[in-house]
């Protein structure tokens, strides 16, 4: 609700400014005609004093207009700019307040009927200059009307209470035009925002329900691929008489099959708790530096049968032990590093755990995977942490590779949930460079503790023979 007002308030600020350079030339031409009545009626010393303040208003109106293209009227500067429209429509208000009430001081009736003219017109213009702006016109034309009402009133005379009447008449049906402008106004923009909105939503849905329809036809693949493995193979060795070698191998492609259909369920069983806000975090006392070393362990051999160089480099600042889900964490750097080998064909893949920020009991860490493979097209990065668009928007290579396209997006929302940062820089067949950061708790005085409990109770651990 709050973004649709911001969004309206600045759309009635834009068409109040495109109305400026009307306004600064009709506020010339009033100003040169009220000097001239002026002029007719009052010392040189008055009309040059009404000139400066007049010319003070129309001097910040040129200097609005001026500023336009040195800061344009957006969201970050809205407040500005609706301070600014609202004091120099205060200013012109006051020149126009002031040449209202000298009517009172003018002999001549043709040129009190001048002012008058003048003044009205005014007044009715401000309906379309500052009508789509709430309370604009307002301030502009009750300081500029009333001061006339109170002269007639005050003048004791029946014809100067007809024109009272007339003026109090006047400026009741210039403000409600001015209000029912403004209602008309709101309710057309309103009316395009929601419209818009729901053309977006229901783009949105659309391209939802597609995106949907190509995952679950590729999941049904990925899931009826290695149970047609399994099951064939099981048939196999229930029917037939089969070596001891052949026996082995086919267990081992069962094993395979049944691995790869469990990483999908859990990548659906994952997605489902995401999106239903129901995956927790179990933070534990956690060696980052012995983590790393597992995880160039676990994908030492994938990267050596790809004849790929798997590096690790760990910060020597990084603390012993800290606080994180080492599960999860795992789920992440397990499918970044899973991706950068994948897609990775000759060269090497680096994992480098460097501290960012360190304090007493925190510390900020950042995981980088970086590899020499394949990179990803520019038009591709914003769309890579997307669920599903491993599917949709396939390029050639992608196509050949075996996922759900959910891993990545599930490795984002988990470092969201641990309140990190995680982002990818990568040139197309050069390489990519996915990092993540996070901030955790220190754990190191807590284990140094636990070790010395350790050690005084072996200290006295001894077996003795009687």
């Amino acid at each position: 609700m709050k973004n649709i007002q911001s969004e309206i308030l600045l759309k009635q600020l834009k068409i109040v400014n495109d109305n400026l350079m009307l306004t600064i030339m009709s506020s010339f031409v009033m100003l040169l005609a009220i000097a001239y009545q002026f002029n007719s009626e009052f010392d040189f010393v008055t009309v040059i004093a009404w000139f400066f303040i007049s010319g003070l208003a129309l001097i910040f109106r040129i200097y609005l207009f001026l500023i336009q293209k040195s800061l344009p009227l957006n969201r970050s500067n809205l407040s500005t700019w609706h301070k600014l429209i609202f004091t120099n429509t205060a200013l012109s208000s006051i020149s126009y307040a002031i040449a209202s009430t000298s009517t009172y001081f003018m002999v001549d009736e043709i040129h009190i009927m001048i002012m008058y003219i003048i003044l009205a017109g005014v007044s009715a213009g401000a309906v379309t200059a500052y009508g789509p702006v709430k309370y604009l016109s307002d301030v502009f034309i009750l300081p500029l009307v009333l001061p006339l009402i109170l002269i007639n009133i005050v003048s004791g005379d029946i014809n100067h209470y007809i024109l009272a009447f007339i003026l109090s008449l006047f400026i009741y049906i210039v403000l409600s035009a001015s209000k029912n402008s403004y209602k008309t106004f709101l309710n057309t923009l309103e009316q395009g925002i929601t419209i818009r909105n729901l053309n977006e939503e229901k783009n949105r849905m659309e391209e939802m329900a597609k995106l949907k329809s190509d995952f679950f036809a590729s999941m049904s693949h990925e899931i009826r691929t290695p149970l047609n493995g399994i099951v064939g193979l099981v048939d196999l060795l229930l029917v037939n008489e089969v070596e001891k070698k052949e026996k082995k191998d086919y267990l081992e492609t069962i094993k395979k099959s049944s691995d790869d259909l469990l990483n999908v369920i859990n990548d659906v069983l994952d997605l489902s708790k995401i999106e239903s806000g129901k995956l927790e975090l179990l933070p534990k006392k956690t060696n980052i530096a012995n983590f790393g070393n597992r995880m160039i362990l676990l994908f030492s051999q994938k990267a050596k049968s790809k004849n790929i160089s798997l590096k690790l480099n760990i910060d020597q600042d990084l603390p012993s032990y800290v606080y994180i889900d080492e599960h999860r964490l795992s789920q992440v750097v397990t499918n970044i590093l899973s991706n950068a080998i994948k897609f990775t064909k000759e060269g090497s893949v680096r994992l480098s755990i460097n501290v960012l920020k360190r304090t007493k009991d925190n510390v900020k860490i950042q995981f980088k995977i970086k590899d020499t493979g394949l990179g990803i097209a520019k038009d591709k990065l914003k769309l890579i942490f997307n669920k599903y668009d491993q599917i949709a928007n396939a390029t050639d290579y992608l196509i050949t590779q075996k996922g759900t396209g959910l891993g990545l997006s599930i490795a984002k929302n988990i470092v969201e949930l641990m309140d990190g940062k995680i982002g990818v820089h990568s040139i197309e067949k050069e390489g990519s460079s996915f990092w993540f950061t996070l901030e955790l708790p220190i754990a190191d005085h807590l284990i140094v503790k636990n070790t010395l409990a350790k050690e005084n109770d072996n200290k006295f651990n001894l077996n003795v023979l009687v």
